[in-house]
């Protein structure tokens, strides 16, 4: 039985092997099923190195789910961490270490418990005993180099699609109301119930700048306003007007037939919970990343948005009555 540098022994095979199984998207999970395949394949490397099938335990929930995002709750990996808390874990086999953490911090949780706990951390090709420097300080650099490329990737693709936009060539996202034609570009939306809702929407708010009177008045009189389903090129669906919904719409300068890339920002902030979230904040316009303002035609003009705006801020707080 193969037992490179006497890494394996008994405690470790009386204890279970974890194989953990991610992809960051579902897509990935349906493209790239050769990356899944090969995951699940750890099961057999478990096995020749020693442990019972039986004491193999592959977690997998986490397939389509991002190691990347501090806001974002893997499931698998908590209860891999539980599981190694408990001291049920011998081991944890996945692809590369980077397929269990893309964030710097809990690259190195995951480290640190498990030289804590005495629990090995088997890729493909090598065994990692963290309680041993060579290896604690091979897994720290292979933390550290995943965390980064995650980062510069990411950084990479903002970069591009940034100067895209500023070339106008980046397809926006275009709010209920507008529509892209191959031809026209963008261009208000042909229905004309969808452009009479949205058309509607920005009167009501323009005679008293009441959000809540706004969708009061569409709820009291049975007006159901348009939405997409799913993505925002989902299809068509209508549905009763919230002042969250409102507040959204008003908000969009692309209804001012402005062409607007990067107008917010994410930003992470600790819940009373202590959980991580992250979160989307407004910018002011000169934060925008491009913008260029009569790029087409639009339900309000610039001065219209820019005095809801003004009546936004103004309002914010402040009880309103329909």
């Amino acid at each position: 039985m193969n037992r490179p540098e006497g890494k394996i022994c008994a405690q470790h095979l009386a204890r279970k092997a974890y194989v953990y199984v991610r992809q960051s998207s579902l897509v990935q999970v349906q493209i790239h099923q050769e990356s899944t395949r090969r995951q699940y394949e750890l099961q057999r490397r478990a096995s020749n190195l020693g442990w019972n099938e039986t004491r193999i335990e592959v977690i997998d929930e986490d397939l389509g789910h991002s190691a990347s995002d501090v806001g974002q709750q893997r499931s698998g990996f908590q209860r891999l961490l539980g599981a190694m808390v408990n001291g049920e874990v011998g081991a944890i086999f996945s692809v590369e270490v980077s397929r269990l953490a893309r964030q710097d911090s809990e690259g190195h949780r995951v480290v640190e418990l498990a030289a804590l706990m005495g629990v090995l951390l088997i890729d493909e090709q090598q065994i990692y005993d963290p309680n041993l420097a060579d290896d604690r300080l091979m897994l720290g650099l292979k933390v550290l180099l995943s965390s980064n490329e995650v980062r510069l990737m990411r950084q990479r693709l903002q970069e591009n699609k940034l100067r895209k936009a500023q070339r106008g060539e980046l397809r926006l996202e275009l709010p209920i109301g507008l529509v892209e034609d191959a031809q026209c570009g963008i261009m208000l939306d042909p229905d004309e119930q969808v452009q009479g809702a949205v058309r509607l929407m920005f009167e009501r708010f323009g005679l008293n700048g009441c959000m809540s009177s706004v969708a009061n008045y569409f709820n009291r009189n049975g007006l159901l306003f348009p939405r997409h389903k799913g993505n925002w090129d989902g299809p068509l669906e209508w549905a009763p007007l919230t002042i969250q919904r409102v507040r959204y719409l008003l908000k969009n300068p692309l209804y001012a037939g402005a062409y607007v890339y990067a107008r917010t920002t994410i930003r992470t902030v600790a819940g009373a919970d202590g959980q991580i979230r992250r979160r989307a904040c407004f910018l002011q316009p000169e934060g925008w990343g491009a913008v260029q303002w009569d790029a087409f035609a639009g339900y309000i003009s610039r001065a219209e948005f820019e005095a809801n705006q003004a009546r936004l801020a103004l309002n914010l707080g402040q009880p309103c009555f329909a």
